[in-house]
Protein backbone atom coordinates (compact mmCIF):
# COMPACT_ATOMS: atom_id res chain seq x y z
CA UNK A 1 0.00 0.00 0.00
CA UNK A 2 1.74 3.59 -1.23
CA UNK A 3 0.97 5.81 2.24
CA UNK A 4 3.34 8.72 0.99
CA UNK A 5 0.66 11.70 -0.90
CA UNK A 6 1.62 14.75 -1.33
CA UNK A 7 -0.78 16.57 0.91
CA UNK A 8 -1.12 16.18 4.54
CA UNK A 9 -4.95 15.65 4.40
CA UNK A 10 -4.26 12.74 1.88
CA UNK A 11 -1.44 11.13 4.34
CA UNK A 12 -4.71 11.39 7.18
CA UNK A 13 -6.38 9.66 5.09
CA UNK A 14 -4.11 7.04 4.38
CA UNK A 15 -3.46 6.14 7.95
CA UNK A 16 -7.29 5.99 8.66
CA UNK A 17 -7.74 3.58 6.40
CA UNK A 18 -4.79 1.31 6.94
CA UNK A 19 -6.62 1.91 10.53
CA UNK A 20 -10.07 0.69 9.02
CA UNK A 21 -8.46 -2.26 7.31
CA UNK A 22 -6.04 -3.47 10.17
CA UNK A 23 -7.29 -2.40 13.55
CA UNK A 24 -5.36 -5.01 15.06
CA UNK A 25 -2.62 -2.00 14.62
CA UNK A 26 -3.94 -0.21 17.49
CA UNK A 27 -4.24 3.12 19.06
CA UNK A 28 -0.86 3.09 20.24
CA UNK A 29 0.81 3.02 16.85
CA UNK A 30 -1.60 5.18 15.15
CA UNK A 31 -0.66 7.54 17.62
CA UNK A 32 2.97 7.16 17.04
CA UNK A 33 2.96 7.23 13.61
CA UNK A 34 0.21 10.16 12.53
CA UNK A 35 2.52 12.69 14.24
CA UNK A 36 5.57 12.24 11.92
CA UNK A 37 3.32 11.52 8.45
CA UNK A 38 1.93 15.11 9.33
CA UNK A 39 5.47 16.59 10.56
CA UNK A 40 6.34 15.74 6.80
CA UNK A 41 4.01 18.21 5.64
CA UNK A 42 5.84 21.47 6.58
CA UNK A 43 8.96 22.89 6.29
CA UNK A 44 9.92 25.38 8.97
CA UNK A 45 13.22 27.61 8.08
CA UNK A 46 15.43 25.00 10.03
CA UNK A 47 14.01 22.28 8.69
CA UNK A 48 14.88 23.28 5.35
CA UNK A 49 17.88 24.44 5.93
CA UNK A 50 18.84 20.86 6.33
CA UNK A 51 17.31 19.54 3.39
CA UNK A 52 18.51 22.00 1.23
CA UNK A 53 21.85 21.03 2.70
CA UNK A 54 21.56 17.12 2.61
CA UNK A 55 19.73 17.29 -1.04
CA UNK A 56 22.56 19.52 -2.19
CA UNK A 57 20.45 22.07 -3.64
CA UNK A 58 22.31 24.53 -1.36
CA UNK A 59 25.32 23.66 -4.09
CA UNK A 60 23.32 26.02 -6.50
CA UNK A 61 20.58 27.93 -4.89
CA UNK A 62 20.58 30.58 -1.45
CA UNK A 63 17.41 31.94 -0.12
CA UNK A 64 18.22 35.30 -1.56
CA UNK A 65 21.53 35.67 -3.22
CA UNK A 66 22.36 34.57 -6.35
CA UNK A 67 24.31 31.42 -7.38
CA UNK A 68 24.49 29.07 -10.38
CA UNK A 69 20.52 28.77 -10.20
CA UNK A 70 18.28 31.57 -8.79
CA UNK A 71 17.54 32.52 -5.24
CA UNK A 72 14.46 30.62 -3.65
CA UNK A 73 12.37 33.95 -3.02
CA UNK A 74 13.23 35.10 -6.76
CA UNK A 75 11.23 31.72 -7.64
CA UNK A 76 8.55 32.49 -5.13
CA UNK A 77 8.40 35.59 -6.29
CA UNK A 78 8.27 34.96 -9.74
CA UNK A 79 5.58 31.93 -9.42
CA UNK A 80 3.48 33.71 -6.73
CA UNK A 81 0.63 34.63 -9.07
CA UNK A 82 -0.11 31.69 -10.41
CA UNK A 83 0.16 29.66 -6.93
CA UNK A 84 -2.35 31.84 -5.90
CA UNK A 85 -4.29 30.96 -8.56
CA UNK A 86 -4.25 27.41 -8.62
CA UNK A 87 -1.58 26.29 -5.77
CA UNK A 88 -1.38 22.58 -5.79
CA UNK A 89 -0.57 22.88 -9.79
CA UNK A 90 1.96 25.34 -9.47
CA UNK A 91 3.19 23.00 -6.12
CA UNK A 92 3.01 20.33 -8.40
CA UNK A 93 4.69 22.06 -11.64
CA UNK A 94 7.82 23.04 -9.07
CA UNK A 95 7.92 19.77 -7.39
CA UNK A 96 8.55 18.13 -10.76
CA UNK A 97 11.22 20.79 -11.98
CA UNK A 98 13.17 19.89 -8.55
CA UNK A 99 12.86 16.40 -9.27
CA UNK A 100 13.38 15.95 -12.89
CA UNK A 101 15.18 19.01 -13.62
CA UNK A 102 14.75 21.92 -16.51
CA UNK A 103 16.25 24.36 -18.70
CA UNK A 104 15.23 27.85 -20.07
CA UNK A 105 12.91 29.12 -17.86
CA UNK A 106 15.89 31.06 -15.49
CA UNK A 107 18.88 31.62 -18.48
CA UNK A 108 21.04 29.28 -20.10
CA UNK A 109 22.37 27.18 -17.37
CA UNK A 110 20.02 24.00 -16.94
CA UNK A 111 18.41 22.79 -13.44
CA UNK A 112 19.78 18.97 -13.20
CA UNK A 113 17.78 16.39 -12.20
CA UNK A 114 17.35 15.29 -8.50
CA UNK A 115 16.32 11.80 -8.44
CA UNK A 116 17.28 11.95 -4.58
CA UNK A 117 14.67 14.08 -3.89
CA UNK A 118 11.37 11.90 -3.23
CA UNK A 119 7.96 13.10 -4.42
CA UNK A 120 7.01 14.09 -0.79
CA UNK A 121 10.34 16.00 -0.18
CA UNK A 122 9.91 18.29 -2.97
CA UNK A 123 6.31 19.21 -2.87
CA UNK A 124 7.36 20.22 0.77
CA UNK A 125 10.49 22.25 -0.61
CA UNK A 126 8.20 23.39 -3.41
CA UNK A 127 5.45 24.68 -0.43
CA UNK A 128 8.51 26.31 1.53
CA UNK A 129 9.92 28.59 -1.49
CA UNK A 130 6.43 29.49 -3.00
CA UNK A 131 5.57 30.97 0.78
CA UNK A 132 8.27 33.26 0.88
CA UNK A 133 7.80 36.87 0.80
CA UNK A 134 10.01 39.26 0.44
CA UNK A 135 9.60 41.23 3.44
CA UNK A 136 10.17 37.62 5.34
CA UNK A 137 13.98 36.97 5.48
CA UNK A 138 14.29 33.40 5.28
CA UNK A 139 16.96 31.46 7.54
CA UNK A 140 17.54 29.11 4.63
CA UNK A 141 21.08 29.27 3.05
Amino acid sequence: MKMATSTPTSRRTAMFSLLRRAPSIGLLTAMLVMPLTLAAAELDDASAKKLFNDRGCNACHEAEGQRIGPPYLAVALRYSGAYKQDPQAQLDALAAKIRFGGAGAWGFVPMISNPNISEDEAQDIARWILDLKPAQQPQAK
